[in-house]
């Protein structure tokens, strides 16, 4: 089966390596469960018109670029856009992907499936090529737009039509199921749960054997988030501030950058609690697994979240996590293996670290990731995405 992957944003950037990696442990499973696999994905950029003046004609100039990540072909182009003409940026965008899609399927044919992420922009894509080509297409919807009704009508009518032609229909926690299916009821669509799946390369080498954990001294709690507002570390800041008061061996480092870094070093100042608290910045893969590796337990006080890889990539290390009831984690957080809290409530929170403090040999470590890798391991999303390409194409699952 050949799988043709069409991410929404930018893959894998230099400047933002993060982007598009989901994308990535997608196409990384599948190909390592023996399917083909292709990657698409138009790289544009949109600047002020001065701001252009100052790039290279050479740079601004639209580029192909074509390389294998491990054994999977990534087709891309660099394109600049104006800031003036952004209302045309889907429309360029689809453009630029439709040219890389034949260049595609001249060097690799042409594929059975194509798995777009989100409707917007690469659910449009998929539409332009099934209307030409007639490759059936399905969408993982992952976006929080539709939570926060951040989309104007003419993009809420791209959506649908995007949907409507759609093979299948799936999101990435129950709760952004029924969010779509309670937005998008006219459409009489079923939506499927698929969650995103581990990183493969953080399920190799895994201990196969834990003891559960005894608080020795300080708990080190570990926050691993962009630093902006969504993302509550503001409100963790204040649950640590209450917790402190009645103990102090608690630690807490934070991975990740931000417009907030700085507002939050500010109120760890005013708060009293900078000592106890190590601002990490931006880590790269293998940084970010050595930290959940010392932690005794994740943190995730998000505001709202359409599920939370964090969450299972630390308790696939066997770690215990604290979250906030925000959407997503709800499908992956369950007594077994953490503690939920509602959003924007530092004294929950704070009364959370203290049970985690106070019971953390409760959580057995091997249950913990055992759960894990059954519910979000390669194998299980990869054998459901299966069922679903096989359903698109027509042919029996079974």
């Amino acid at each position: 089966m050949h799988i043709l992957i069409i991410p929404s944003e930018r893959y894998l950037p230099d400047d933002s390596p993060l982007s598009g990696i989901f994308q990535r442990h997608q196409a990384k499973a599948l190909v390592r469960h023996g399917y083909q696999v292709g990657i698409v994905s138009p790289d544009l950029f949109t600047s002020r018109f001065s701001e252009m003046l100052k790039i290279r004609v050479s740079e601004r100039n639209a580029r192909d670029f074509t390389y294998l990540d491990e054994e999977i072909p990534v087709h891309k182009k660099k394109i600049w856009v104006w800031e003036r003409f952004i209302s045309n940026y889907s429309r360029v965008w689809i453009k630029t992907g439709l040219g890389i899609f034949e260049k595609y399927i001249n060097c690799h044919g042409i594929p059975d499936v194509i798995h777009a992420h989100n409707a917007i922009i690469a659910g449009l894509l998929a539409q332009s090529i099934y209307q030409k080509y007639n490759i059936p297409y399905v969408i993982t919807e992952h976006s929080s737009v539709f939570a926060l009704g951040n989309l104007d009508d003419q993009e809420l009518n791209d959506v649908k039509t995007a949907y409507s032609h759609s093979k299948a229909l799936i999101a990435v926690s129950p709760s952004l199921c029924e969010l779509l299916e309670g937005k998008f009821h006219q459409l009489r669509q079923t939506w499927q749960w698929v969650p995103n799946l581990i990183d493969p390369e953080f399920e190799s080498g895994l201990p196969k054997t834990y003891r559960k954990k005894e608080l020795v001294g300080e708990l080190k709690l570990l926050a691993i988030a962009s630093l902006d507002r969504n993302k509550g570390i503001d409100t963790l800041l204040g649950a640590l501030a209450n917790f402190v008061h009645t103990s102090s061996k608690v630690r807490l480092t934070i991975v990740g950058s931000g417009p907030e870094k700085e507002n939050l070093k500010q109120l760890a100042k005013q708060l009293n609690i900078m000592e106890i608290i190590s601002f990490k910045g931006y880590l790269d893969r293998r940084q970010v697994k050595d930290e959940i590796l010392k932690c005794d337990c994740l943190v995730h006080p998000s505001r709202y979240e359409t599920f939370g890889v964090v969450l299972i990539e630390t308790l696939m290390h066997g770690k215990p996590v604290i979250s906030t009831a925000c959407g997503g984690p709800e499908c992956i957080v369950n007594d077994r293996n953490g503690i939920l809290v509602p959003i924007d409530n530092a004294d929950a929170l704070a009364g959370a670290i203290q049970g985690m403090a106070e019971n953390i040999n409760r959580f057995d470590p091997a249950l913990i990731q055992k759960d894990c890798l059954d519910r979000f391991g390669s194998k299980p999303v990869v054998n459901a995405l299966r069922s679903i390409y096989c359903v698109a194409m027509g042919l029996n699952p079974t």
